[in-house]
């Protein structure tokens, strides 16, 4: 067992009270979905380009370029995979990549493969755009993604520490957060479109590592804050969060529930620890349009980064060991790592998935789903680790084909509803 196994065991130990561990729903996976190896090795030949040697750099333009170019390369020869090599570093990409309209003629593959996710390093420095998404897939086929790192430009959450609280009558309660240095204060997250992703969570800042603490109602819940636009439960208009004072970066946020459950008072105190989240689009590393077969992705550590979201008919997609983790910020584990993490499918799309391996990935702090399930018809989830997250979703419309077994879940429960 290596080093980072037994550390990971032993902060899962310490969290066991918590933690809680799927059974086994059904059948074993498919066999032809068990391992990478069988996803990506039929190839007669390979074609080795690597991006830095080839095109004299690794960024955006190289990068597409590569891709432009194998693409081509692949139609005249379908059965030949093709590797794009990047080498150790950190690489800026400021426009979105795209992969698409790759023949899905032959058994050849397209590889983007790093040295390493603690070598390889690809900084998303577009989060701002209205796209928000570093990797735009358009009906690929037999393309993956392995051994390097993505991150966001900047933080899409921020935390601080309430120092006052002002709860008047008529559902009107004011809370005044200290913003820790070195995170983004509220203008970076604001955004109008955004409704009830806007919260405020409480933290156990306590120890080495941050989890959710203890709330009313339930150990997922978060409280929302108002943003300009929107109207509360009496129909007063809210309003966005207001500066008050800028010398110690201290915002006043209006409340848009002032009861938890059944009238309780707010879960709130001064003092209290807490993250802050609006549900941004800054956060996609990827988006899959229009369907396609054959993704994976091996090996990949996402920071400040998390959603990625397969819409179409996809069959044939396989994660193993991507991790969602928490930036260091000041010395210490940032509350949030991301707005969400992985989406499969939609119920809303009316199309299905298939063949779905999600394996041995470990997904930490994030605002709402940790990951989301919805439309598979065959495949399975396991050996995956979800801590502090807004819980993992199987649609209603998810087959019994599609199983859950040996996950860990802390903080971030499941929420199956077939």
């Amino acid at each position: 067992m290596n080093k980072l196994c037994f550390l990971l065991l032993i902060a899962l130990a310490s969290c066991s009270k918590n933690a809680k561990t799927d059974s086994v729903l059904s059948s074993p996976p498919p066999a032809e979905m068990s391992s990478n190896a069988s996803m990506s090795s039929m190839a007669l030949s390979q074609t080795v380009w690597n991006v830095k040697s080839v095109y004299g750099a690794i960024n955006a333009q190289t990068l597409q370029q590569a891709i432009n170019d194998a693409r081509l390369h692949r139609a005249a020869h379908p059965d030949e995979d093709i590797i794009l090599i990047l080498d150790a570093g950190t690489y800026y990409l400021n426009e979105q990549i795209e992969i698409e309209n790759l023949n899905q003629q032959g058994t050849g593959w397209l590889k983007i493969k790093g040295s390493g996710y603690n070598s390889t390093e690809l900084i998303d420095t577009e989060y701002a755009s209205d796209l928000g998404v570093t990797f735009l897939f358009d009906e690929p086929y037999r393309v993956s993604m392995e051994d390097f790192q993505i991150t966001g430009a900047q933080l899409t959450t921020s935390q601080g520490t309430i120092v006052a609280i002002d709860e008047q009558a008529n559902y009107n309660t004011y809370i005044d957060i200290d913003i820790d240095a070195n995170y983004p204060n509220v203008n970076a997250l604001y955004e109008i479109e955004t409704t009830k992703a806007n919260k405020i969570r409480i933290f156990d800042d306590s120890g080495s590592t941050p989890h959710y603490a203890a709330h009313p109602s339930g150990d997922h819940y978060a409280n929302r804050w108002a943003f300009e636009g929107d109207y509360d439960e009496n129909g007063v208009p809210d309003i966005r969060p207001v500066l008050i004072n800028a010398s110690q970066d201290i915002w006043r946020f209006k409340l848009r529930e002032q009861n938890v459950k059944n009238d309780g008072p707010i879960p709130f105190q001064v003092g209290d620890r807490v993250g802050i989240s609006s549900k941004s689009n800054r956060s996609e590393w990827a988006r899959f349009k229009n369907g396609g077969s054959g993704f994976l992705a091996q090996n990949i550590k996402l920071l400040r980064l998390g959603r990625c979201k397969f819409r179409g008919p996809w069959s044939n997609v396989h994660f193993n060991n991507v991790r969602i983790m928490r930036s260091t910020i000041n010395g210490r584990p940032s509350f949030y790592a991301t707005d969400a993490g992985p989406q499969f499918g939609h119920d809303a799309d009316g199309v299905d998935m298939t063949n779905l391996v999600f394996e041995n990935c470990i997904i930490k702090g994030t605002v709402d789903d940790g990951s989301a399930f919805q439309r598979i018809q065959s495949g399975y989830a396991s050996n995956n680790s979800w801590i502090d997250g807004g819980g993992v979703l199987v649609g209603q419309n998810t087959s019994a084909g599609f199983t859950l077994s040996n996950n860990t879940h802390i903080n971030c429960p499941v929420e199956d509803l077939r």
